[in-house]
């Protein structure tokens, strides 16, 4: 019996030896030497690209299914050179999301009872005595996605996370951090800092800076601890195409027309685009700071729905910036020069004076309602008592 299945085993790799096309005289003196071990002759075989797993040769069905997954990717790929073991593809890959490059490794995969385990779960049960002769593992071949610098996930599907600082260079700032008529410091909200005049034309000018929330590098985005041959998944050259790429920022893909826009809200309707200003094609030299961003504001094109108790707030908002999470700063006012409060809405008293009355009213009221109740209860009580010494 023994005989039997070496001689099957044998006949099996003159057939596969056979079959290569591009074997070599050193191949078949290997497979056919009478002294050669069965790692010499499987190492033979892998010089060759016939793939063995980790305990000998691959099942059929293991090989089924690698030359399936190899021919779907020539089928995606069909002017591509896809090879195990590493080599990466001529262009970004269509299965990494159109921007990362394809690359193999040996991955070890783990089981138990025939169940595929992440390695940590593995190295578990394997020390188990009732689980442990059920676990082994197995080695195939796996393809990797290597990404640009701003993608990530493990088919580069996903932006890394951008912010982006944004701080007013003018108008400049002159806030009124004292009391006056119409602000008051012990209040919450936002002291006037910049005044203009209702029919003005302002020039809006602001500084952003961009910039990833971590240090992402070109490669692959997965964990590959489980990769017996990592140094086979780095690409060599890389020839990512940036739309832009600086110090601490760059965008491989996306909108490219990055814009932003300055918006005058207006709160009786919140719909109203009137008060929106555009400034498109913003550069990465402006997303890094070197460049400031500027807008053309006309107050004059304004309704005064606009403008609430002598205000306008207005915001900024980046758009078509891919990755884009956090934006900090990018809002304000603009408090009209000269605004006097209608008369209807005035006091006739400081606002410090109405504060104070505010809370002294009530806290009289509360005082003499606790006193009156004081003086009606002992009262109640002496009656009570000379009631009881009468009887």
């Amino acid at each position: 019996m023994g005989l039997a299945a070496n001689s099957f085993f044998f006949l099996s790799v003159i057939c596969c030896a056979i079959s290569v096309t591009s074997a070599d005289d050193s191949f078949f003196s290997t497979i056919l030497d009478p002294q050669a071990s069965l790692s010499q002759i499987a190492s033979s075989l892998g010089a060759h690209e016939v793939p063995l797993a980790v305990h000998g040769y691959v099942s059929g069905k293991q090989a089924d299914e690698m030359d399936a997954q190899k021919l779907s990717l020539s089928r995606d790929e069909p002017n591509r050179n896809v090879v195990v073991n590493g080599r990466r593809l001529d262009t970004p890959s269509s299965a990494c999301s159109g921007v990362g490059y394809q690359v193999w490794g040996n991955q070890t995969q783990y089981f138990c009872a025939n169940v595929r385990l992440s390695r940590e779960d593995y190295l578990t049960n394997v020390t188990d005595p009732d689980m442990g002769p059920f676990c082994y593992t197995n080695v195939t071949v796996t393809p990797f996605c290597y990404c640009p610098i701003d993608r990530t996930g493990s088919l580069c599907e996903a932006y890394e996370p951008v912010y982006c600082d944004i701080r007013q260079v003018a108008p400049a700032s002159n806030c009124i951090t004292q009391d006056s008529t119409f602000y008051h410091p012990d209040l919450a909200g936002d002291a006037p800092c910049v005044f203009v005049d209702r029919t003005a034309t302002v020039n809006a000018i602001f500084t952003v800076q961009c910039g990833f929330e971590g240090s992402p590098i070109e490669g692959i985005k997965q964990d590959i601890t489980d990769v017996s041959n990592p140094a086979n998944l780095t690409v060599a050259n890389p020839t990512f195409t940036y739309v832009f790429k600086t110090a601490t920022l760059a965008q491989s893909t996306g909108g490219g027309n990055i814009q932003m826009d300055f918006r005058i809200v207006n709160f009786n309707r919140l719909s109203d685009a009137g008060g929106v200003f555009t400034v498109s094609n913003i550069q990465s030299t402006a997303l890094s700071g070197q460049d400031n961003v500027g807008f053309t504001v006309n107050l004059a094109s304004l309704s005064d729905d606009f403008f609430t108790s002598g205000r306008a707030y207005w915001e900024l908002n980046l758009r078509n910036f891919q990755g884009l999470t956090d934006q900090f700063g990018g809002r304000g006012f603009f408090d009209l020069r000269g605004y006097v409060e209608p008369a209807g809405a005035q006091t006739g008293l400081p606002l410090h004076a109405v504060i104070l009355l505010s809370t002294l009213i009530p806290a009289v009221v509360l005082c003499g309602a606790g006193g009156g109740a004081y003086w009606y209860f002992r009262k109640r009580n002496r009656v009570g008592v000379k009631s009881s010494k009468d009887d």
